[in-house]
């Protein structure tokens, strides 16, 4: 099955208790959660407000081995905690903070450059303005 858009499903809907469910049955049958699956579910608490929800999943995918900083799921961790209370988060986890700017700062980084690639598309023409029909001489 598709674990990961079932569990990001049920996460953007609130239900909570099966994305849950999902994700311990994902790992009973040996597929390890990744960023595809942290994501959603730190997106869909953010989105929600669930800050100690969204802890919960961090602290996992912080202490979860061998898985690479996510810059999408970094920056929604960031952005529910706050700066503050994610440094503490990584302390805790002991993953240096550096890193997790570095993940951050080459995320702002794409960003921008994403931006600038759209700013650079040519402004749509528009269809040029109708002539006006000649005024008409009645006296």
């Amino acid at each position: 099955p598709c674990f990961n858009a079932l569990i990001g499903g049920f996460a953007s809907r609130g239900v909570w208790g099966a994305a849950t469910r999902l994700m311990q049955q994902m790992e009973r049958t040996g597929v390890r959660p990744d960023a595809y699956t942290y994501g959603p579910l730190l997106e869909a608490c953010r989105k929600a407000g669930k800050r100690s929800r969204a802890r919960e999943f961090g602290r996992e995918m912080l202490l979860a081995e061998d898985l690479p900083l996510s810059p999408f799921c970094v920056a929604s961790l960031r952005k529910t905690l706050g700066t503050t209370q994610f440094k503490q988060l990584c302390a805790e986890c002991d993953v240096p903070w550096e890193d997790v700017e570095g993940v951050l700062r080459r995320r702002d980084f794409e960003v921008r450059e994403e931006g600038r690639r759209l700013d650079r598309r040519p402004a749509p023409r528009s269809a040029p303005p109708a002539p006006r029909p000649p005024a008409s001489k009645e006296a």
